[in-house]
């Protein structure tokens, strides 16, 4: 739970290859969360027990479940 930067969660799971890509990817809004585009500059905000799927294109993604 808590405030995390979409960036560093992409590059630490390996939907990006490094952070400056993650937020190439952002910034070309090729980031979803739960099919709503994330925006570059935004923090994701997770409760506790969320749940959700973070994806990159039509082929990368990744469902992420906070403890």
């Amino acid at each position: 739970p808590g405030r995390y930067k979409p960036q560093d969660v992409l590059a630490a799971h390996g939907l990006a290859e490094s952070k400056s890509k993650a937020v190439a990817l952002l910034r070309q809004k090729a980031v979803k969360r739960d099919g709503i585009v994330v925006e570059a500059g935004s923090d994701l905000v997770v409760a506790s027990g969320e749940s959700f799927v973070l994806s990159v294109g039509p082929k990368r993604f990744l469902r992420l479940t906070a403890g």
